[in-house]
Parts: C-alpha cells; structure tokens; sequence
C-alpha cells in the first residue's frame, strides 16, 4: 500500500471520527434540551396539582362568613382594630348576639342541670351541660349506677363555672341529694305519702 493511499485513509478515519463526535456532541445538546422540556413539564404539572389542591382551600376561605360581606379578604385592613375600636352595625351585632347565645347556654351556680355524659374513664366521667367547658365527675359518684354509658343524661349540680385552672366544677351526688330534697318538700307541700328504703336500725 503507497504513503498516499495510507494518508487518504487516515485523513477518511479522522474525517468519520470528527463527524462522529459532532453527532455525539449534537445528541447530547438534543437530550439536554429534551431534559429541559421534561422538567418544564413537570414543573407544570407541579403547580396544576397544587392549584388543585388549594382550590378546596380557597372554597373554604370564601364561605367563610365576613362581618363585612363586600370587603374582600384580600382588600381587608388586618391593622385596623389595632389602635381604635371596631363599631359593628346593629343589625350585625344582633345577629352575633344571636349565634352566641344559641352556642353557650346560660348557666348559673347553685343550680342543679342535666347533662349528657361524653366519655367514661376507669376513674373520670366528662359531661356536657352546654358550657364553654365540660364538666369531670368522679367514677365513685355514680357506683350505684353501673351500666351508665355515653350518652346518657345525668343529673349535676353546678358548684362552680370555673375553678382556678378555667374548669367547670360540677357534682352528681349533690346534684341527687337536692332533687330528694325537692322532692320530700313538694310531698310534705302537697299532703303525699312517700316510700322509703330502711338502711340501718340501731
């Protein structure tokens, strides 16, 4: 084979490996790119699931009710109230009143109520006479009454709408022994004969 045939041939073979190199370098600006758009995709996708996801948020937020319905939440001055007081109309401060006193009853001390039990702990009764807070008994009040369950509607005397920790202070033995008591003086009142249990004799 001559020297010329053998410098064609090498200047051929650098010519292909050039080529190929491009081809090469070509295709990985290809594949960058169509990383790119992939990522621009998912992007996208990742802010379309997000707005989904607070579409529901923003529902809950507009059914929120507004003192004042026209202000939008957006438009609403957070600072105002800060430094000056906020007047209501009458209107909206009749129709707060109202949603207030249906949430809370109003309950005095010394007084004796019936409230429905929430929960029975292995030493606590919670129950619910309609307060800002509920009311714990002790188990032992209600020995006499082993199949009490949630649910059911207690007699309590209310001792106290809070203690120093902020909790209602309420008894159902006390409670019992007052309704007796009312009961034994509308008896005597109304000339009634009553029945009693013999506990001890001495």
């Amino acid at each position: 084979m001559s020297e010329e045939k053998k410098e064609v041939l090498k200047e051929e073979e650098n010519k292909i490996e050039n080529a190929e190199v491009t081809v090469s370098e070509e295709k990985k600006e290809v594949l960058k790119e169509e990383n790119k758009i992939e990522n621009v995709e998912e992007t996208k996708q990742e802010e379309e699931k997000t707005e989904k996801a607070e579409e529901p948020k923003k529902q809950e937020i507009e059914k929120v009710p507004h003192v004042n319905a026209s202000v939008p939440v957006e438009d609403f001055d957070w600072s105002q109230g800060e430094n000056e007081e906020v007047e209501y109309d009458e209107t909206v401060r009749k129709e707060l009143e109202g949603i207030y006193d249906e949430t809370l009853a109003t309950i005095t001390e010394n007084e004796v109520l019936d409230g429905t039990v929430l929960s029975i702990t292995s030493r606590e009764v919670v129950i619910n006479i309609g307060s800002k807070s509920e009311g714990i008994i002790s188990l032992n009040e209600f020995r006499y009454n082993p199949e009490l369950k949630v649910g059911d509607l207690v007699e309590v005397y209310v001792e106290s709408q809070e203690d120093r920790t902020g909790q209602l202070v309420i008894s159902h033995k006390k409670a019992r022994v007052l309704r007796s008591w009312e009961k034994v003086n509308s008896a005597m009142d109304n000339d009634e004969i009553i029945k009693g249990y013999i506990k001890c004799r001495t």
